[in-house]
């Protein structure tokens, strides 16, 4: 069984006053206050630029970032064949501390192409699309929606036509033209390769448009050679005419 418990010692140390006069005398004091005197300076001043730094950076500021775009996921044998944006421009706000930390680059635009076809696909780049840091704020984005075209890769072989401009000189004439090879393979986007072709005009042998009445009151006008957009102004007033319309 325990025994009762004893309170705790308790020991006083008096100063007399001789001894406290001792103690904190002016002299003492000035000596304390000079110890170390380079260290406490150069802390009063890191306090102070501190405190400076912190209550400068609490304040609203607004700053524009170049943000890098990435393009994942594009299918094989797909390409972007129009002009596309590699950064999008945004303007963040908030402290100016925090906007000095922001790297670009941890806030790449990442769009995702997977499942793309051929035509045209467009992106909506909204404020959310970037994860800025606490405390920040995305307030404007340029360009807000990225459109890019898409196609598909296709491998195709075509002819080759020979185009001549101009005329040989006097004494000499063009002799026979062969072309090797005649045909040659090419690789590029379907849609570029469609939009390749090869026309050959018919042209009248002495007039620069041919007219022709078939039936009363039936005018036939045309202007063979590729000049049709040309002269068609112009040949339908005097038809119109000729023909008292």
């Amino acid at each position: 069984m325990k025994g009762p418990l004893r309170p705790p010692a308790v020991r006083l140390r008096l100063i007399r006053p001789a001894e406290l006069r001792r103690r904190y005398s002016l002299a003492v004091l000035r000596d304390r206050f000079h110890q170390n005197l380079g260290l406490r300076i150069i802390s009063l001043l890191l306090a102070v630029g501190l405190w400076i730094f912190v209550n400068a950076g609490q304040h609203s500021s607004v700053e524009a970032f170049n943000i890098p775009v990435s393009y994942r996921g594009l299918p094989p044998g797909f390409v972007i064949t129009n002009q596309h944006p590699d950064f999008v421009k945004i303007q963040l706000s908030g402290p100016q501390t925090l906007l000095s930390l922001v790297d670009p680059s941890r806030l790449m635009l990442r769009l995702d192409l997977s499942g793309v076809g051929v035509g045209q696909a467009s992106f909506k780049v909204g404020l959310d699309s970037f994860n800025v840091p606490r405390g920040t704020a995305v307030t404007s984005i340029s360009p807000s929606q990225i459109v890019l075209d898409l196609d598909k890769i296709v491998v195709r072989n075509l002819p080759v036509h020979l185009v001549t401009i101009g005329t040989p000189a006097d004494g000499y004439r063009l002799g026979s033209i062969e072309i090797a090879p005649s045909r040659v393979r090419v690789r590029a986007p379907s849609m570029e390769i469609a939009q390749r072709w090869h026309g050959v005009y018919s042209k009248h042998p002495e007039k620069p448009f041919f007219t022709a009445t078939p039936a009363p009151g039936v005018r036939i006008v045309t202007a063979p050679g590729g000049s049709g957009m040309t002269l068609s102004f112009g040949l339908a007033e005097a038809t119109i005419k000729e023909m008292g319309l």
